[in-house]
């Protein structure tokens, strides 16, 4: 039913693997195969890969012939994918044990979905101890309208239809140094993908790919503008936000926390110039 698939470059660093794999493996959920791509790590990552695959044999190991990044390991994964739905996962990050059967569920009982993300943990140690990044649900026009301006959704939280991916020929851009997930989430919006995003954190995110994830932010910009025509559509969804946030009679139908959601939203895009009728 599921493929989970997770690229692994240098994983013995905190003993992360020791972490990330065994979230896998203890899923209450146990229809999957778990692919795994070493991606030429220089050290005994391949090793320590090579003993959890021995004792279980839903694991699955493949090494690169050298280091060749990211976005190629994770291609490869996919491609090599056999279930239905395919579960991203980092290897320094790891997951509530019902993390998989929940979205799983979810997907089965909401077919029109194509890719289901869920909040994490985040033990950030600049919030001082470990939060969820619950907050306000987003809708999914709230999640595509937001992904003008960034990956609001995350990356190894989803869960998606192999076959969306397939039939689309959605790929990870492999000339992209950085935000490539982002790249591969605009892709996804391109082609109609359906979002939707669940209510409960089942995913703890490490926080390790922080430095270099605010590093992206140029990259990031340069990926918008290849999708920058489709911020026309969004159009409808500027004209509501004006509406609710600058009519009183709209603006009273709201609780204040959805109003300082959709003002968080306006004032990214004055910033961005993504709405002209907000920019007006």
């Amino acid at each position: 039913m599921v493929s989970v698939v997770m690229s692994v470059y240098n994983g013995t660093k905190d003993d992360y693997l020791h972490r990330s794999i065994p979230s896998i493996l203890n899923q209450t959920f146990t229809d999957f195969e778990f692919i795994i791509i070493d991606d030429g790590s220089s050290d005994n990552s391949w090793e320590i890969l090579r003993t959890y695959a021995a004792k279980d044999k839903r694991i699955k190991v493949f090494k690169n012939d050298r280091n060749r990044g990211i976005s190629y390991s994770r291609n490869r994964g996919n491609d090599l994918a056999r279930g239905k739905y395919i579960m991203i996962m980092d290897q320094d990050d790891d997951n509530q044990p019902d993390r998989m059967l929940k979205q799983v569920l979810y997907l089965e009982e909401h077919p029109w979905v194509d890719i289901v993300a869920t909040p994490s943990i985040t033990p950030f140690p600049w919030f001082g101890s470990p939060s969820v990044s619950v907050g306000k649900i987003p809708s999914e026009d709230e999640i595509k309208f937001s992904l003008f301006f960034s990956n609001n959704i995350g990356h190894p939280n989803i869960m998606v239809k192999r076959k969306f991916l397939t039939v689309h020929h959605i790929r990870y851009d492999e000339k992209i140094k950085c935000a490539n997930d982002y790249d591969w989430l605009l892709q996804i919006r391109e082609n109609k993908g359906r979002f939707a995003y669940m209510q409960e954190a089942l995913f703890r995110y490490s926080g390790a790919n922080y430095s270099a994830t605010k590093k992206c932010s140029t990259e990031s910009m340069r990926i918008q503008a290849r999708f920058s025509g489709f911020r026309d559509e969004n159009k409808r969804f500027c004209d509501i936000i004006y509406k609710i946030l600058h009519t009183d009679i709209y603006a009273d139908m709201f609780s204040s926390e959805y109003l300082k959601f959709l003002q968080d939203i306006e004032n990214k895009a004055i910033k961005t110039k993504v709405c002209s009728r907000v920019v007006q």
